[in-house]
């Protein structure tokens, strides 16, 4: 295998390069090694009298949920599937150690060893551009970018609009597993910024709030999200009994994993079930009706629609690893 190394030693080195991706300069038919400088870190910081030396419970469960979306993001990539697929090995190099200064509420982690493992895994299953993308992508989104969930948001913080968001922007739009790594990422930060909604100012990545713009910031996150219609081809890859219903985990046409639940309300379930359960045997695909809630596009929780009832025909998606 032809693997050619890559230099993202500093932070603007890897919004270059991937801009050149984003723009198709680099070769598909190679695979890329991509080395990290030491700016590759995550950063949070909350200031105010009553955060030295101190973080509340709900600031380390926002932490847990961080390291959650990174888990997540692996597992999709390598395994097509959930976190629960993942090994005990494969926690263990994920793992990230959070660093708490002394004296102050400074809270860092170095991410460099993570994400070259994971981009040593990519290689596995993609070449080229879109390798250096979703690398880059995870980079920079995990990193620098952790606080922001969009462009807009930081344009509407006037004194830090950075440019180089639209490169990021780019990356997330083009790749579904960087969409969904975002809105994971974006509400592990709003959970930050909840923790210590009463700091003097916070800092997350390259974001920075003050007391004024913290409340401002949470609100966004809370009405960016919205139900949308998602109907297409799904293939089902688990299934399982409720109390009212089922809960059943989909896998969209680009990979993409959606929880989703199911009720047994008798208005055309029964035969639904009948064809998640063939999906599932067959791995084939199933046209379903779905509505979801969505958070900064990105569909995190579904129900199916049982009063749609049609032709299910099974097919299989193309390999698309």
């Amino acid at each position: 295998m032809n693997i050619e190394t890559l230099s993202a030693a500093t932070f603007d080195d890897a919004v270059t390069l991937l801009q050149k991706a984003l723009d198709n300069g680099l070769d598909d038919g190679k695979s890329y090694d991509i080395a990290f400088g030491d700016w590759l870190q995550f950063y949070f910081k909350a200031e105010g009298e009553k955060y030295q030396s101190t973080l509340p419970a709900s600031s380390l469960k926002a932490l847990a949920q961080y390291q959650a979306a990174i888990n997540s993001f692996y597992a999709a990539l390598v395994y097509s599937k959930t976190s629960q697929s993942l090994t005990d090995d494969d926690k263990k190099d994920l793992e990230l150690v959070f660093q708490f200064s002394q004296g102050s509420s400074v809270t860092e982690a170095k991410l460099v060893d993570v994400v070259e493992r994971l981009g040593l895994r990519a290689i596995e299953k993609m070449n080229g551009n879109q390798l250096v993308i979703t690398v880059l992508g995870l980079a920079l989104l995990i990193g620098a970018y952790a606080g922001h969930s969009n462009y807009l948001d930081a344009e509407t913080v006037h004194h830090q609009t950075d440019a180089h968001l639209k490169v990021v922007q780019a990356a997330i739009d083009a790749n579904s597993r960087l969409s969904n790594l975002n809105a994971d990422i974006a509400a592990s930060a709003v959970n930050l910024a909840k923790s210590v909604a009463d700091a003097d100012a916070i800092e997350i990545g390259r974001l920075s709030l003050s007391a004024d713009e913290i409340p401002d910031y949470i609100k966004r996150e809370r009405t960016r999200r919205q139900h949308s219609r998602i109907d297409g081809l799904y293939r089902v890859t688990r299934i399982a009994e409720t109390d009212t219903g089922y809960r059943v985990s989909l896998e969209g046409e680009d990979g993409m994993a959606i929880p989703a639940s199911m009720p047994m309300d008798g208005s055309g379930s029964g035969k639904i079930l009948t064809d998640l359960f063939r999906s599932l045997e067959s791995k084939g695909a199933i046209h379903l009706h779905v509505v979801a809630k969505m958070r900064s596009g990105v569909p995190v929780e579904a129900s199916i629609l049982t009063g749609h009832i049609q032709d299910t025909l099974l097919q299989g998606f193309a390999d698309s690893d």
